[in-house]
Parts: structure tokens; sequence; C-alpha cells
């Protein structure tokens, strides 16, 4: 793959000294890179392979309308979704059943509009979609700031094992520009690994407190 080739010539280039300065670099970007090459690749697979279409042609050939409205519901989908299903089915020759789908969906939708649903949207980084009853959204709105405060404390305990990545590789650079010899260099960035796993630690225990709904 292409982030294994990128780890190779990492490995390739820490052998030369000369090229020191450059593998400095990147490791200290390979944690974004790998991340970028993930999106890019779902992206590519979307857009190339499948073209995202919203169903395949097995499922407009099946017809369950009033389920795909039900799934489509429970994802919390409004009625502008029709129109990805009409083009998704139209090279097979079939047209949805618009009642039937939008029963389904409106079932769905009682799923949708809860606070739990809300919840895990927050934790999942997403937004509360515009499809619930302004009755429904105040307490929905309370659960999803509870499950966003999971998802931004989860994002800052990424971004801080990826420094903590970058500073392993920065002590095995040291490493061996000393023959192995731990300098204070090393014992300085042993320390920030050691302070920021402290941090780690401390958010994990923060995390806990948004880990569910009800609190």
């Amino acid at each position: 793959s292409l982030a294994g080739h990128y780890l190779t010539v990492l490995s390739n280039l820490r052998k030369h000294w000369k090229w020191r300065n450059r593998y400095r670099r990147l490791l200290l970007n390979l944690p974004k890179f790998l991340l970028n090459w993930t999106k890019a690749r779902t992206l590519l697979l979307c857009g190339v392979m499948i073209g995202c279409a919203s169903l395949t042609e097995e499922q407009c050939l099946e017809g369950d309308w009033w389920g795909i409205g039900n799934r489509d519901g429970v994802a919390g989908y409004d009625k502008s979704r029709l129109s990805d299903h009409v083009k998704a089915c139209e090279d097979v020759g079939v047209v949805p059943d618009a009642k039937r789908w939008e029963v389904g969906r409106r079932e769905g939708l009682k799923t949708y509009c809860t606070a739990a649903s809300a919840y895990e949207v927050g934790r999942s980084g997403q937004k509360i979609g515009t499809v619930c009853d302004r009755a429904l959204l105040q307490k929905m709105q309370e659960a999803w700031a509870h499950g966003r405060q999971y998802y931004e404390i989860s994002r800052e305990i990424s971004s801080l094992e990826q420094n903590i990545f970058s500073l392993r590789g920065e002590i095995l650079l040291e490493l061996d520009a000393t023959g192995g010899d731990t300098n204070a260099e090393v014992f300085f960035l042993r320390g920030e690994i050691l302070s920021i796993e402290r941090q780690i630690a401390r958010l994990l225990r923060l995390r806990q407190r948004f880990s569910t709904w009800p609190v």
C-alpha cells in the first residue's frame, strides 16, 4: 500500500545521516499523512468504484420502499433523500414508491428524533438534522452536546497520541546520532512523552463522564 511504501522510505532514509533532516520532516508528518491517505482512499472508493449511489441495483429491484424509507428516517434524512434514490434506480428502470418511502421515513424519524439518537450523533462528530419537531429539539440538543463533548475529547486524545508517535521518532533519531547513547535531548523528549501521557490519562478520565446518555 501507499502507506507501507511511505514507511519503507522512512526506514531507508533513517540509515543515512545526510538525510536526517528530511527524515525528521517526514516522520513528523506521518500521522497526518496516514489520516489524509485514509480519507483520500475512502473518497476514491466512493467516487470511482461505486459512485456513492444511495442504493444498489438489488435494492432498487427489491422495491422495499417502506424499509428503505425507514432506514433513511432512522439516519435523519429529510425528504430530499428520495431524489438520490430516483437517480440511483433510473439505470435499472425502477421508480421509487414515494408514498411508501415517506411512510417508512416518518416511522424511522421516531427513532432518530430522540435524545439517545442525538447523543450518538454528537458523539460521532455530526450535527443534528433539521427533521425533528421543535418540541423535541431542546432535549435532543442537551444530549447532542453531551455526545459532542465525548467527540471533542477523543479528538484531543488522538492529537496527543500523534505527538507521542512523533516524539518517539525524534528519540530514534537522537539515538542514531549518538550511537545508542542517551543524551540530554533524549531525556527531554522522554519527559515530554511522560507529560503527554499524563494529559491523555486525565482526558480519558474526563471523557468517561460523557461516555453514556442519559447521564
